[in-house]
């Protein structure tokens, strides 16, 4: 039989959707299946999953039964002429068929605009003429290996390992790339410079993509790079440690900025030196260089440190004993001594911890002060933080066993998606998301609809 009439039928049903809604943005994700046989848009799935996955539901048959539970309101809500929801098969059988990268660009587009609206309100003109238009988007390059794709048997489902490019500021993951072996990130990025994620963009990574191809890229295509050297490029690390570390060097010249925070029980103290006087030099044989920088970061932090000591006046048993021996006469063996009470005592001792780090960047100091270093370099770890943190713990990523082509990297993409809606919310200051829309379903279900509001 062929279904291809209901699903035509439920999109003229949904017809009352905004345009702006996430529904409706979705319906451009290219479905993989054969028509013949669909009892369901792609769109609806994708939309129910994201509906469980907001109201807490990590699991993809978990998932499946959650709304399996709430047939009868999701049919009123969403005016489905059939009398059924999609079974836990069928998700699995449509997220195997779907491009992630496809699936992601899409949403960070919705995402886009409604931020962009509600900047400009009902005047697009009033976008050319805000700051936010003119800020350089910071955006942070990182790999994450999908733990549950690992010790597979199966050959037919390698372990995965995605690089994603994350905008700092919204929250949005823009690319998201396969990998077979965390080694071959080199290569996978220069699959992602291009001009829709490079162009006026701020990129930072660690000092794996520290390479003279991507810098050279970066700058051709219009954007700024902020990298780091390490072991991978032991002679330039070395220069720039010779520099900063030189005692008679002219310092009046270099920008300087400190930050202390205080903070999870310990004291940080950030220091940002920086100077042009490098630049000739690394300018040979990498490309558009305007500053170099060092980093220092110097961590204090207090621990407890308890020592037992056994009170005065008292003998341990191992010291009556030593005492009848070397006296050597025969004397009656003493009663079995109790156990000495010994006084705790608790110390705080101060440790300090120190990182040194260098790095160089195509960001002139009039473009980018100390303090901009400081906050790039900070800001960058919010892809560690907010991201793949929130994905193992929040979303539970690592604990889910995929063995199925394709399907992983769907799967992060739905969590990104989920963690993004999230950001969303708590820029709105909407706490505790998971928690209101697994009590409240028709939130999560207006905010995917386009009809949700904040007063």
């Amino acid at each position: 039989m062929d279904y291809s009439t209901l699903i035509a039928e439920e999109e003229q049903r949904l017809s009352r959707v905004p345009l702006t809604a996430l529904y409706e943005a979705l319906k451009q994700v290219k479905d993989g299946r054969k028509k013949r046989g669909c009892r369901y848009s792609l769109a609806l799935i994708l939309t129910l999953l994201l509906l469980a996955r907001l109201a807490g539901e990590t699991d993809l048959r978990a998932a499946a039964q959650w709304i399996r539970l709430r047939k009868g309101w999701l049919i009123q809500h969403l005016h489905l002429r059939r009398a059924s929801v999609p079974c836990a098969g069928t998700y699995a059988y449509a997220l195997e068929r779907i491009d992630a990268q496809e699936l992601l660009r899409v949403v960070a587009g919705c995402l886009t605009r409604w931020e962009a609206a509600e900047r400009c309100e009902n005047d697009p003109s009033r976008l050319a003429e805000q700051a936010g238009q003119q800020e350089k988007q910071h955006v942070a390059v990182d790999g994450k290996t999908m733990r549950g794709t690992l010790g597979h048997e199966s050959a037919t489902q390698p372990s995965v390992h995605l690089l994603s490019v994350y905008e700092v500021r919204t929250g949005l993951v823009l690319a998201q790339h396969s990998v077979a072996e965390k080694e071959n990130e080199i290569t996978a990025v220069k699959a992602l410079l291009t001009p829709v994620y490079v162009k006026d963009r701020v990129w930072t990574a660690d000092a794996m993509h520290t390479q003279k191809t991507a810098c050279q890229r970066i700058e051709q295509l219009g954007g700024k790079y902020l990298f780091f050297f390490k072991d991978n490029h032991p002679t330039a690390h070395e220069d720039l440690a010779l520099f900063f570390q030189d005692p008679t060097a002219d310092q009046s010249r270099w920008g300087v900025f400190s930050q202390t925070d205080k903070g999870h029980g310990r004291l940080t103290t950030r220091t940002v030196r920086t100077s042009t006087e490098m630049n000739d030099w690394f300018a040979r044989e990498w490309a558009g260089i305007g500053q170099s920088f060092q980093v220092i970061r110097t961590v204090k932090r207090k621990q407890k440190k308890v020592s037992e000591q056994a009170e005065a006046g008292e003998q341990t048993r191992a010291s009556v004993q030593g005492t009848q021996g070397h006296q050597q006469t025969p004397v009656k063996r003493p009663p079995k001594a109790k156990p000495t009470k010994k006084a705790k005592q608790v110390i705080f001792v101060e440790e300090t911890s120190q990182q040194v780090v260098y790095g160089f960047s195509n960001l002139t100091p009039a473009e980018a002060s100390p303090e901009a270093i400081a906050t790039f370099v900070r800001n960058h770890w919010a892809i560690e933080n907010r991201l793949h943190w929130r994905r193992d713990v929040t979303l539970r990523e690592d604990h889910s066993q995929v063995r199925t082509t394709g399907k992983p990297q769907v799967l992060a993409a739905l969590n990104t998606i989920v963690l993004s809606l999230m950001d969303w919310l708590e820029v709105r200051n909407v706490p505790d998301q998971m928690r209101i829309f697994a009590a409240f379903p028709k939130l999560a279900l207006d905010l995917l609809l386009g009809s949700l509001t904040f007063d």
